[in-house]
């Protein structure tokens, strides 16, 4: 028989969780877009090996195969590659086309790859590209890309300024397809820690261009692969618009994990009966929550820790009355400085004498 009374009774204790996981945008795991791949009709599938596409149909010998190899073999590679099905022949279905249903799927990828390297196809996924968060990379054998040609896919996508579109010019383009490796160098690197010069690229043979064509190549932002020192050593790694892969990026995460950040604390502070209040405390919360991030930035590499970053509020006392009565805060801003990093020595000069008292400052 239950007790007429109970501990309940006399103390009543209730718990509400402020803990809640937010799901963080994937900057690491690549799509691969495949014209009429043999897992049809389904719109995609997850692979952490080749033996699973070979399984499903696709042979060696296949772009997207090839893809997948060169990011899967990389030094710092994806842990799982999706591959999205572009239904061609049955449907006439563009990559953009696919690329929508794609997302209607699964959002959970970061750095875009296709299995064509027609002007009209590249010229459109980086035009999308540019409209969404997320970095398209290929290649091209364009024979006018090494010369004083401005009409080549690469002089295009320079004149339009891209910062989510990377080019990798390639003789062996559509045979190697060595974009996947830019992928497997850098997707499990902490964005903006790390940079693509210097980086060896497994199993895609070295750019043949001469200084010549390879100062074409550079003036236009387009990246090369030469044997120095004796191992395969990556130039430079920009994107179409000159700015560089890991600032991109690195970039984008930022934006992630601050949104993250603030919407998390938004969230909750409601799951606990509560709010943020719109005073200077609750501006405070909010502040720290940035500043939390932004360090940990700093940590990662990606960010200069001197000067610190700054997040700067606004005066309470100056913020429209109107923002107030919409429960808007629209005037909060950060400052930081990219750590950057240091990619070419011209010259490192030394000086040798017989006698010290020769040196300035002996």
């Amino acid at each position: 028989m239950a007790d007429t009374y109970t501990i309940e009774d006399i103390v009543n204790v209730e718990i509400s969780y402020g803990d809640r996981p937010i799901t963080r945008q994937n900057v690491s795991t690549p799509l691969v877009l495949a014209a009429d791949a043999p897992f049809a009709p389904d719109r995609i599938r997850i692979y952490t090996d080749l033996d699973d596409m070979i399984s499903d149909g696709f042979t060696n010998t296949d772009p997207a195969y090839k893809l997948v190899a060169n990011a899967l073999a990389g030094s710092f590679a994806p842990r799982q590659v999706i591959v999205g099905n572009v239904d061609v022949t049955a449907s006439s279905e563009t990559y953009l086309d696919a690329l929508s249903a794609i997302e209607d799927e699964t959002t959970d990828w970061f750095f875009l790859l296709a299995d064509t390297h027609l002007e009209a196809d590249i010229l459109a996924l980086a035009a999308y590209a540019e409209t969404e968060r997320f970095m398209y990379i290929t290649s091209s054998d364009d024979a006018d890309i090494p010369t004083s040609a401005d009409t080549d896919i690469l002089s295009q996508l320079q004149a339009l300024q891209y910062d989510h579109t990377f080019l990798w010019p390639h003789k062996e383009a559509d045979t190697v397809w060595p974009e996947g490796g830019i992928v497997g160098a850098m997707a499990s690197i902490t964005p903006g820690a790390s940079t693509l010069h210097g980086k060896t690229i497994p199993g895609v043979p070295y750019n043949t261009y001469t200084r010549t064509e390879a100062s074409f190549i550079e003036q236009k932002n387009g990246n090369l692969y030469y044997p120095i020192g004796g191992a395969g050593f990556f130039l430079e790694g920009k994107m179409v618009s000159g700015r560089y892969f890991d600032i991109i990026r690195g970039g984008l995460n930022l934006e992630f994990r601050l949104e993250e950040s603030i919407f998390g604390l938004i969230k909750r502070v409601s799951d606990l009966g509560r709010k943020i209040p719109y005073t200077l405390a609750g501006m405070t919360m909010i502040e720290t929550v940035m500043y939390e991030q932004l360090f940990l930035t700093v940590n990662q590499g990606f960010l200069s820790g001197s000067p610190a970053p700054r997040v700067i509020l606004p005066n309470i006392d100056d913020i429209p009355v109107n923002d107030k009565a919409n429960r808007e805060l629209n005037m909060i801003e950060f400052e930081a400085v990219l750590a950057g990093a240091i990619h070419r020595l011209q010259p490192v000069r030394g000086y040798l004498a017989l006698d010290a008292s020769l040196f300035t400052g002996a």
